[in-house]
């Protein structure tokens, strides 16, 4: 509980911070009584404030508004008027709060007759830990609006630019949502949450956006609560596909079955590709094969399958990025690229529209596999009878990344007494 003062040092009132911290100090002397007693006033101290700093609701009367800040403002009053509000479940109730917790209220309204009134009941630390344990759980709940209503505005406040500044921390608000957050509101609520950041300029790209949900997923302890997440993630289309492919370590996390895999890297990734930002595709096959989630038995397939929906046409570029890059280049992508571009003179025979379309796949191959005399042959006829200058552009950036790939180059050229070709940069 110390710790939780301190923390809502900013949020607690004087008057609330007072109660918490006497009631702290009570409990460590063993006043149990005295503990409860005090941290079940500092409760109700918050709630009290909390209905003095807030609107009127439509559903209540302005007489009954007054008549509920008169009473808050009497000092013999105002703890009977937030109890009868809290415990209201009418019409006209100024609290949208479930029937639990008002049921857990008026047990701890009870505990405290037994504390103020001195009754037979026995009232020892555990009594007084399972309060803060409920006051922890359930403030973030107790409002006018309601837990969820409340926290959602917090969140659309903080991600509009005109009231936050681009670098705030949003963190602190993802630590409610298990306070805040009823199962049965999940769905709703993280549909909100979505909207709310898929509209705010303060969210500018699918990393920024990735990188909020991610800090979501790993602030939210209540298990329940997290697999309403994970149902929400795979249930949006693409959503789940967009965010492990900025955050990869998500990909134990989202549950797939081994149906779930192949359906991903065999339909998902190419039927989804115009949805979502097309380098993802190779960050997603790179997930699945650096945690060996594709079988063994089915990599070939996968890489073929890989190979044959390449195509640079559609501006379907590698990404540059040296992990991605090393993780899809395994020995069967590479075996697949061999057989079908270098193998039996193939890539010479192809018309510049076909060789331009595998460009960054030859790059790749070229990157990650040792250069022959076979391979360099190959491609000194392409650039004998014609100028392809995508893949041009391509061998020429990774001769500028892999100044070593280049020399080798050059002096398989020389060993074959052939000239280093002039579309290429020569070192």
């Amino acid at each position: 509980m110390k710790d939780w003062i301190s923390k809502r040092n900013e949020k607690l009132s004087p008057n609330s911070k007072t109660l918490f911290e006497e009631a702290y100090l009570c409990y460590t002397v063993k006043a149990n009584r005295a503990s409860l007693l005090l941290s079940y006033l500092g409760f109700l101290t918050i709630i009290k404030e909390r209905i003095i700093s807030s609107k009127k609701k439509q559903n209540i009367s302005i007489q009954r508004w007054d008549h509920i800040l008169k009473e808050l403002n009497d000092d013999d009053k105002w703890e009977k008027r937030v109890f009868e509000e809290l415990n209201n479940s009418s019409s006209t109730s100024i609290f949208n709060i479930s029937p639990s917790i008002r049921k857990e209220i008026g047990y701890w309204k009870d505990r405290r007759n037994d504390c103020a009134h001195y009754k037979e009941n026995e009232i020892n630390h555990n009594h007084v830990e399972a309060l803060w344990s409920f006051i922890r759980s359930n403030l973030s709940k107790i409002t006018l609006e309601g837990g969820m209503l409340d926290l959602l505005k917090k969140i659309t406040m903080h991600f509009d630019e005109t009231k936050t500044p681009p670098d705030a921390d949003y963190k602190y608000l993802l630590k409610e949502i298990d306070t805040s957050i009823e199962v049965a509101e999940c769905e709703q609520f993280f549909t909100n949450f979505y909207n709310i950041l898929y509209e705010s300029t303060l969210v500018p790209s699918d990393d920024v956006f990735s990188e909020i949900f991610y800090d979501m997923f790993i602030s939210i302890e209540k298990e329940l609560v997290k697999k309403e997440l994970i149902k929400f993630i795979k249930s949006s289309p693409n959503f789940d596909l967009q965010l492990i492919a900025n955050k990869p370590q998500l990909i134990h996390e989202l549950v797939y079955s081994a149906q779930d895999i192949r359906e991903i890297w065999k339909s998902r990734v190419n039927s989804s590709i115009r949805n979502i930002n097309r380098t993802y595709k190779y960050y997603i096959y790179s997930t699945l094969l650096i945690n060996n989630l594709i079988p063994q038995n089915q990599i070939h397939e996968a890489m073929l399958l890989l190979y044959e929906n390449f195509n640079q046409e559609s501006f379907n570029n590698l990404p540059k990025n040296d992990q991605i890059r090393r993780n899809i280049s395994n020995k069967e992508l590479l075996n697949i690229i061999y057989s079908k571009l270098f193998e039996n003179a193939s890539l010479s025979q192809m018309k510049h529209k076909e060789i331009n379309s595998k460009a960054d796949l030859i790059e790749l191959f070229i990157e990650f596999n040792e250069l022959s005399s076979i391979i360099v042959k190959e491609l000194l006829e392409v650039y004998k009878n014609t100028d392809p200058w995508w893949l041009t552009e391509s061998l020429n950036s990774l001769f500028k990344r892999k100044p070593k790939i280049q020399e080798d180059f050059s002096k398989i050229c020389q060993s074959l007494k052939k000239t280093f070709p002039k579309n290429l940069k020569s070192s």
